[in-house]
């Protein structure tokens, strides 16, 4: 079974990169590369959650630039462990600053080993000339033991594009594999639906203290 899934996700994810394959415009576009690792505290009692990430590295495939990032969220987890709320605030190596809300949604079947997850974060911006922006995420996974694999999406939109950066929604297969009850590894790639970038290449590393 596990064989089977994997084969499938794999061949969902050629599908998907054909789907959204390379055109002259698409040549020009760069591959972003985040790279980012998380330090997580839950309290066992009140549900006080904060989530710390030192640094994000974003790479530019085709400029073959980066910007780095600090994060910081410090939230509320429900007793059923289906939402989570942060207060959220990044600050860039370019001294740009926003603040936001970020809301986790969290989904289990029954016994069935699929799951889902649903984030919403929207930010207003501290410094001069950024723009507002609001961003989601999702992903469907099967747990398969130590590995859960399945399939995400990751799409931003800025308010006032003109001001910042493009837009993007990228979409494909991800892996996360729990290497003890404090470390696991999120591992995905998809190609870019809006054709501003040519994809997204995410590495993350948390660690639960």
């Amino acid at each position: 079974m596990k064989i089977r899934l994997l084969f499938a996700l794999v061949g969902w994810g050629l599908v998907a990169s054909l789907a959204a394959q390379d055109t002259p415009s698409r040549l020009s576009a760069p591959t972003l590369v985040f790279c980012s690792p998380e330090i997580q505290y839950r309290h066992p009692q009140n549900g006080l959650e904060i989530r710390i990430r030192p640094f994000q590295h974003t790479f530019n495939t085709l400029a073959y630039s980066w910007s780095g990032r600090q994060d910081l969220m410090i939230g509320w987890n429900s007793p059923s462990g289906k939402w989570k709320i942060f207060s959220y605030t990044q600050l860039d190596n370019q001294e740009q600053v926003w603040t936001g809300l970020r809301i986790d949604r969290s989904f289990k079947f029954g016994e069935s080993p699929w799951s889902a997850l649903l984030q919403y974060r929207a930010f207003a911006p501290l410094s001069a000339e950024v723009s507002p922006y609001q961003f989601s995420y999702g992903q469907v996974m099967r747990n398969c033991g130590r590995l859960q694999l399945g399939g995400f999406y990751f799409a931003k939109d800025w308010w006032n594009p003109a001001l910042t950066r493009k837009d993007y929604f990228f979409a494909g297969p991800v892996l996360k594999v729990k290497w003890n009850p404090h470390c696991y590894t999120l591992t995905g790639y998809g190609p870019d639906l809006t054709r501003h970038y040519r994809g997204l290449v995410m590495l993350r590393l948390a660690y639960l203290l």
